[in-house]
């Protein structure tokens, strides 16, 4: 944490002339809070999405929502005959609504109802529940990976093997805390801290889930750096095209996969926020990957995604703006960036 806030403040103080010490001061302070906001915003996006894909449908008619802000819109067929008829002409009669046997109710099919749903179960802070132990996440992995690829790298003589096999063995590393991390975000609130849980997390349910990280890993990695491989980039731009695709249609799949395995292994005793189905030694990486609601996700990401644009471009641009208050337009694109992106991690990791 220390290099991070030392190279920000040394490039920032590098570019200050004299008398603009108070602009700067406020520069930096709008920089921090924007990327407080950002780091904030994105993380209960995260949060959001593992919700919504470990949890479980339930039958009938929910039965976890004590009030009708928490719970989903029901659907309009399957309101009872008699309350349309009442509507029609003019009684408004509460009446108990009919849902199809069988039909499945989903706790996350509204943003806003899960947003409610959690601060009713862990308060107003609850979308952010766990940041400070994915934050420590982060930081590991981040360090295990930097030290473990470059001692590959030299003992192989390959970046690319290099770069593959020390990002899966680093994913092993910090599978313990990965797992933590989401049973943190899907539970309800413990009276324990995160690095309590952390100690608490069973073995057991650590190894089982070791294949899956290992699987996860490799797919992952290779799937960003085999159209590298096959086109050089020098040569072709078909890799700035295909990473993309794969990346959508594979890399982001596995890593839903993973947290349907992590999810499957919450302790009995813990009670999940969204119904959750738990298996004993966990569910298989392969089944979990068939059963990820990819529909249910490209919807959230359909109806969020203006949302998050927004807030981030936002902030983005707050920050650009008081870059070019203090220093002028000049270079501020490329100048402004560095600054903004060495603040959200010097924010990130001394969280």
């Amino acid at each position: 944490m220390e290099r991070y806030i030392k190279n920000t403040l040394m490039y920032t103080f590098s570019r200050t002339e004299e008398g603009q010490e108070q602009q700067l001061a406020v520069l930096v302070a709008i920089s921090v809070l924007a990327g407080v906001l950002v780091l904030g915003f994105n993380y209960t996006v995260e949060l959001l999405i593992a919700l919504l894909v470990v949890e479980h449908p339930g039958t009938g008619l929910p039965t976890s929502f004590p009030s009708s802000s928490s719970a989903p819109p029901i659907p309009p067929r399957s309101m009872s005959r008699i309350s349309h008829q009442n509507s029609e002409a003019g009684r408004y009669e509460e009446t108990q609504p009919l849902m199809a046997r069988g039909e499945k109710v989903f706790v996350t099919d509204s943003i806003m109802g899960t947003i409610r749903h959690l601060r009713r179960i862990g308060g107003r802070a609850a979308p952010w529940r766990g940041f400070i132990g994915a934050a420590a996440l982060a930081f590991f992995d981040r360090m295990v990976r930097n030290f473990v690829i470059s001692k590959l790298q030299y003992w192989t003589g390959s970046d690319v093997a290099g770069r593959v096999l020390g990002g899966t063995l680093s994913l092993i590393a910090v599978s313990r805390l990965s797992l933590t991390v989401v049973h943190i975000q899907i539970s309800h609130p413990q009276p324990t801290t995160w690095l309590t849980r952390y100690a608490n997390t069973p073995g057991a349910s650590v190894l089982a889930t070791l294949p899956s990280v290992t699987l996860n890993g490799l797919l992952t990695l290779i799937t960003i750096e085999l159209p590298f491989i096959i086109y050089p980039p020098g040569c072709s731009f078909l890799p700035y095209f295909l990473t993309p695709f794969s990346t959508l249609f594979l890399v982001i799949p596995s890593y839903l996969a993973l947290t349907r395995v992590r999810a499957s292994l919450l302790e009995e005793h813990i009670d999940p926020i969204v119904p959750v189905h738990r298996v004993e030694g966990g569910v298989g990486f392969w089944r979990a990957l068939a059963q990820v609601p990819y529909a249910r996700v490209a919807w959230f990401v359909l109806k969020g995604l203006p949302v998050w644009l927004v807030v981030n471009a936002a902030s983005y641009g707050i920050v650009a703006a008081a870059y070019v208050w203090v220093y002028g337009a000049e270079g501020w694109i490329q100048e402004g960036v560095e600054i903004f992106g060495m603040l959200c991690l010097t924010v990130r990791f001394g969280l």
